[in-house]
């Protein structure tokens, strides 16, 4: 991996695995990518992206290093979409490290990739999977969501469930093990309505318009102070009301407000926050904070992403907006500095849903095409190439 900030270890800096990915890339016949329907959701990995399709098809793009893509090949990266095989009626598609995950009609939850941690969440550790395998004992999930080794899932009952890597108390229960190959609750949490997860921090939005969090709290992720030890259960993020949606970068938390604005809490070491108080212009070295800061101006934001050290809000304008880190080009706005106030990204519009990777971004315009930007070494750019972008380019096959 290139140079890039040091100890990237994420939501996203899954991206930043201390292994080396293969570097093998086969391009996927793209006349067959996704022709039964339209892209209706993206999710972002560490060196892989995801599209769900109209058709409930799940679809893959990048390193396939631990089976992450699902198409029954381990080890070969690809760098247009192939499809993840022995699954259909997906509705929602989520993803960590090398580990994807997709929400059935039935309210079943499928996974495929690595299992080291437990992500498989089928009580087996078989490592790695390169097909999807049920994850056992859930049934009626609404909604899904993903951090680096760990997995969510809220029922329709507004319950929470949790497995893999609970290494810093991830899991959300007072469990005295490092990791769980099976769902366990998460301790004290109801009428959950979203998720979000982090490196080692997760997040629930309540109906009551609440967020509550658990995990590492190593640069302030749980809203106190930088540093103070993290909690096994979920506690209140204070200051905050009103929250429609929530994400979560490696180290840091987002909330969408009902008004349109954004808040961020956490590491701001790159302008992460996008609060634009660094004391430079091009941040390196900038200050976190332990309670929810307003983000710069964005037009009334109406969805908002995160990944490694960068984040991301739709505008209600169909425009993309992004800060933080931009090493890459994963700002998207034609160069690689980075920023601690939100810049457009170049050339996007009638944008209606984005999603971030490690140190890669994607959005789905309302014509069904596909955008991606910034690292794309491992062919998860889906551009038919394995180079890095400062600007989106169109993913291959995705229309």
């Amino acid at each position: 991996m290139a140079a890039g900030p040091v100890a990237a270890v994420t939501v996203l800096a899954w991206l930043a695995a201390v292994y080396v990915p293969s570097t093998a890339i086969e391009a996927s016949p793209l006349a067959h990518a996704v022709a039964a329907g339209r892209v209706s959701q993206l999710a972002g990995g560490g060196y892989s992206a995801y599209a769900l399709s109209s058709d409930g098809s799940v679809w893959g793009w990048g390193d396939d290093l631990e089976g992450q893509l699902g198409n029954g090949s381990d080890g070969t990266a690809t760098d247009a979409p192939v499809r993840a095989l022995q699954l259909s009626d997906a509705v929602a598609v989520a993803a960590g490290s090398n580990s994807a995950f997709a929400l059935r009609g039935d309210g079943t939850v499928w996974a495929w990739g690595d299992d080291g941690e437990g992500e498989l969440g089928n009580g087996k550790e078989t490592f790695t999977s390169e097909v999807p395998v049920r994850v056992k004992g859930l049934r009626g999930v609404k909604q899904i969501a993903a951090g680096e080794f760990a997995a969510y899932a809220v029922t329709r009952r507004g319950t929470v469930w949790a497995w893999g890597s609970n290494g810093v108390g991830q899991l959300g229960e007072k469990l005295s093990v490092a990791t769980s190959d099976l769902p366990v609750k998460v301790i004290g949490l109801n009428a959950v309505r979203a998720l979000a997860a982090g490196a080692g921090t997760a997040y629930a939005l309540r109906a009551d318009g609440t967020v509550w969090a658990w995990g590492d709290n190593a640069f302030g992720e749980l809203a106190r102070q930088k540093g103070l030890i993290g909690s096994e259960v979920p506690v209140e993020i204070q200051g905050l009301r009103g929250v429609t949606a929530v994400a979560a970068g490696a180290d840091a938390g987002f909330a969408l407000l009902q008004n349109g604005t954004v808040r961020a809490w956490g590491d701001g070491s790159f302008g992460d926050l996008g609060t634009g108080t660094c004391p430079i212009r091009h941040p390196t070295n900038c200050a976190g904070s332990s309670r929810p800061e307003p983000v710069g101006r964005v037009p009334q934001v109406l969805a908002i992403a995160a990944g490694t050290y960068a984040a991301y809000a739709l505008a209600a304008d169909g425009s993309v907006w992004a800060w933080g880190y931009g090493g890459y080009g994963q700002l998207g706005d034609g160069n690689t500095d980075s920023s601690d106030i939100p810049v457009r990204v170049n050339g996007l519009r009638h944008v209606v849903s984005i999603a971030a990777g490690g140190n890669a971004a994607y959005a789905l315009q309302s014509n069904g095409t596909v955008w991606a930007w910034g690292y794309g070494t491992y062919g998860q750019l889906g551009d038919g190439g394995t180079g890095s972008s400062d600007v989106p380019v169109q993913v291959r096959g995705l229309s």
